[in-house]
């Protein structure tokens, strides 16, 4: 696996604006829960739930993996990232944006907020896919991290144009199946972008944060392979109806095998386990319920597509941001500090950036809200909904309390090191 280059870390606003942008979307989420009509719920395809659905995806979880890449692509992967500060601020404009007016479109059933979101999602989201596959196309050695990353981000191009399609039959009135272009842009958003760039973060973070034992390097070095496999032939599949079952449950394998290997590595872990770990764990467990879920519906057992959905996207993904988001976020502030301090000046520990404390509680309203939103969208009524929306927006509000002290403390730090005397 390639070492980490942190000389070549971009200015530390550039991945910081996408993190912060995070939790203002789990709080429209959970305003959103709170007005919805619960029938609206007992079909995945209703304006509602296409629009909560978007304000998870491109809301909670895009912004903390593109930023994320934009952190990692130039440290971890080797990849020189021209004018980071002008890809960061471009692809968060038209991103927030974007999302937004695509929520609003679905909420409203507006086709022309629509057409106005997708036009401005493909300005953020394909830009930024192109030049990061540039660069790491580039390359001249490849490891498992970087594969997976191509691989992501193929993927996300895929996502986005499938989007796209869907947008051009909802807004434009398009003749195409939208059925079956919803199956692949879920495959390719969901297998692909999420889960393979989850993946392949984790051959880093894992044994860095949490200690624990490499990934086997078959995985490392073939893993890769077998995603992308699958994404073909399921796609494949999934064109030919008679077969959709089974591409669901080929799809439901290398994220249950994941699951299971995380869990195991993360038994393993050399130091007593934190609240990351927490997340991480609880984020394993939903993904290898979601897979259960998703052979479930595979196999004919009707009602749980937004069990499984709500599993993979907030009760796995959203878990994995929380915990990825208070190790890289704490250690950027101090990187970034460490650098600007040059030996002359104490800084903050990464305990003192964000307390256990603040984080413990953050933890325990999320820990809340996955098994209340599981609940809430699998037996809908307004009396699941409100304790849902509830934790869900107390989380939320949490996790922005944490990661705006943490920037408190870093424009604090930089305060005190420019007003110091020169001789101190």
């Amino acid at each position: 696996m390639t070492t980490p280059s942190y000389d070549a870390t971009p200015p530390i606003s550039a991945p910081l604006r996408f993190f912060l942008t995070a939790p203002v979307f789990g709080l429209l989420l959970g305003v959103l829960l709170l007005g919805i009509d619960p029938d609206a719920l007992l079909s995945r395809w209703s304006w509602p739930v296409l629009a909560g659905t978007h304000l998870l995806t491109l809301g909670m979880l895009a912004p903390v993996m593109v930023g994320a890449l934009i952190q990692m692509l130039p440290v971890v992967a080797g990849v020189s990232l021209r004018r980071p500060l002008l890809l960061a601020g471009w692809s968060h404009l038209w991103l927030t944006l974007g999302a937004l007016l695509l929520a609003g479109g679905f909420w409203l059933q507006q086709p022309p907020l629509l057409r106005i979101a997708g036009s401005m999602l493909l300005l953020a989201l394909l830009p930024f896919a192109l030049l990061a596959l540039h660069g790491l196309w580039g390359r001249s050695s490849k490891d498992g991290t970087s594969g997976l990353m191509v691989v992501a981000l193929l993927a996300l191009a895929a996502a986005v144009g499938l989007g796209a399609a869907l947008l051009g039959h909802v807004a434009w009135g398009l003749p195409l199946n939208a059925q079956q272009l919803t199956h692949l842009h879920v495959l390719w958003g969901g297998l692909g972008w999420v889960l393979g760039l989850v993946i392949g973060v984790a051959y880093v973070v894992v044994p860095m944060f949490q200690t624990t034992p490499r990934y086997p390097a078959l995985l490392e070095q073939r893993g890769l392979y077998v995603l992308l496999a699958v994404l073909l032939l399921a796609s494949v599949l999934l064109l030919l109806p008679e077969w959709s079952w089974l591409a669901a449950l080929l799809s439901a394998l290398p994220a249950a095998a994941f699951a299971v290997l995380t869990l195991k590595l993360l038994r393993q872990s050399r130091r007593g386990a934190d609240v990351s770990t927490a997340f991480w764990r609880l984020g394993m467990a939903c993904l290898l319920l979601s897979s259960l879920a998703a052979s479930a519906v595979a196999l004919g057992v009707p009602g749980l597509e937004l069990l499984a959905g709500v599993l993979f996207l907030y009760g796995f993904a959203g878990s994995l941001t929380c915990g990825m988001l208070y190790k890289i976020v704490p250690f950027l502030v101090w990187l970034h500090l460490q650098r600007l301090s040059q030996r002359r000046f104490a800084i903050p520990n990464m305990k003192q950036i964000i307390s256990e404390g603040w984080i413990r509680y953050q933890w325990r309203g999320h820990l809340a809200s996955v098994p209340l939103l599981a609940l809430a969208l699998s037996w809908p009524s307004r009396w699941l909904l409100l304790p849902a929306a509830v934790s869900l927006m107390l989380s939320q509000l949490l996790l922005a309390r944490n990661l705006c002290y943490a920037v408190r403390r870093y424009r604090s730090a930089v305060a005190a090191m420019a007003a110091a005397p020169v001789s101190a």
